[in-house]
Formats: structure tokens, sequence, C-alpha cells
């Protein structure tokens, strides 16, 4: 029997790449992730880069940084230009990313492995941007077009089905 005065509880941590959901962090996760897969699809393609597509990652992250960092004050004078920026730099990547898939849609890896990798790649990266459409759209909606937009996607990394 225990008096209460001293408890022991064990307890699990278990890691997760799930995140407060804020616009800003979302749009820099599309731009993170989709910039990443198009580096693997690149390699797997024995490419240097693909063609058109430039890693905006550095700009993105310092706009959600920025974003981040805002007082309450700035945020009503400098929030929607930042946000603009943001969201323009998460279209530019994801437009591109579409147009190096349709650039490098003829090429093929060296053997049937490479080629199921080099499928695969593209099969994530079409998703990858499908939801950055979505982020995008309801970042807009809420923070430019002052909609009362309920949140739907929490993570592009384990998005909840609507």
């Amino acid at each position: 029997m225990e008096n209460g005065a001293k408890l022991r509880v064990d307890t699990t941590v278990v890691q997760t790449d799930v995140h407060h959901p804020t616009d800003n962090t979302l749009l820099w996760d599309v731009v993170r992730v989709v910039t990443r897969l198009v580096r693997r699809l690149a390699k797997a393609l024995e490419l240097r880069r693909i063609k058109g597509f430039c890693d905006r990652t550095r700009s993105a992250r310092r706009r959600m940084y920025e974003i981040q960092r805002m007082t309450t004050r700035q945020r009503h004078e400098q929030q929607i230009g930042t946000y603009r920026a943001l969201l323009g730099i998460a279209e530019e990547v994801m437009g591109n990313a579409r147009a190096g898939l349709e650039k490098t849609c003829k090429m093929r890896g060296k053997d049937m492995f490479a080629d199921m990798a080099i499928e695969e790649l593209r099969r994530q990266i079409e998703h990858f941007c499908g939801l950055g459409s979505r982020v995008i759209d309801q970042a807009r909606r809420r923070l430019l077009d002052g909609e009362q937009v309920p949140p739907t996607i929490y993570s592009i990394l384990s998005p909840i089905p609507t």
C-alpha cells in the first residue's frame, strides 16, 4: 500500500514528426519534403540535379522563422507580406517539382529495382504536391481572404483523412 507521499510512474516517450499545426510550419513542411524528394529523384536518375528545380528551403525557413518570431504588433503590420512571400515560395517549389516530373517522365533507371524506386518517388512527389495545394489554399483563404476556415490538414507527414 502506498501512502501517496511519493509516487513513481513509468512513462514511455515516442518520437513523432507532428508539430503544432500553424500555417507557416505546414508551408515550410511542404517546401522541405518536396525538395528532399526531388533531390532523391535526381539521385535515382543519376542526375546532378533536375533542370529547372531550384532549392528554396533556405528562404522558406527564413520566412517561417520570421513569422514565428513576430510580436503581436508586428503580426498586425507585417504578417500578410511575409505570408505572401512564403506562399509564393511554396507555390514555386510545387510548380517546379511538377515540371521536373514532366521533364523526366521518359527517363528510366539502370535496372528494374531502380525503376521501381523512381516510380515510388514520383508517386510521393505527386502526393505531397497535392497536400501542398490543400495547405496553400487553406492558408490563403484564412490569412489573405480573411475567411474562417477550419483546418483540414494538421500535418502533411501524417494527414487525417477527409
